[in-house]
């Protein structure tokens, strides 16, 4: 009875620290909040790689910038899933805003986006996701004139899913 006392205490403790590091919030409350979401992510690799190879494949995966051509329904939950997966850098592009009929038809926009332009409200998604997430904004349409070499040159992956060009 004894040792199941001492185990259940050291279980409550254990919850109760994760929760009051939560709860507080700042720095250490991320960093122990990044260190949960970073060990997952490795778990993940664990059955088919080795150490070395998870660590060198996620930090590959979280500095990669993803930049993203519409951001709504398919762009936005692309990035959603990306973001899940440790990515931490994206270059979003749309001229869209956020209207009420796209809170019942995409499952990252809110009421309180409405109004909002779609790259913005992404952004803010992504990062109740994960804070440390970064995000470059372009209110911009994608035409065939856009000068996006730059933006092509600097992205590790290219994702379209803008409604036009064709």
């Amino acid at each position: 009875r004894e040792l199941e006392r001492k185990e259940s205490e050291e279980r409550r403790d254990k919850g109760a620290e994760g929760k009051s590091r939560t709860k507080r919030g700042g720095e250490k409350g991320r960093a122990g909040a990044r260190e949960k979401r970073d060990e997952r992510q490795l778990k993940c690799r664990s059955d088919f790689l080795n150490e070395n190879q998870q660590y060198h494949s996620f930090e590959k995966l979280r500095s990669s910038i993803i930049l993203i051509f519409g951001c709504g329904a398919i762009g936005g939950d692309i990035a959603i899933h990306l973001a899940m997966c440790g990515v931490e850098n994206f270059i979003l592009f749309d001229d869209d805003i956020v209207e009420e009929s796209d809170v019942s038809r995409h499952l990252y926009f809110k009421e309180e986006y409405i109004g909002l332009n779609k790259v913005d409200a992404l952004s803010k998604y992504l990062k109740e996701i994960n804070a440390d997430i970064s995000t470059t904004n372009l209110v911009r349409n994608l035409v065939p004139e856009s000068e996006i070499e730059e933006l092509i040159d600097t992205s590790t992956f290219v994702i379209n899913t803008a409604d036009e060009p064709y």
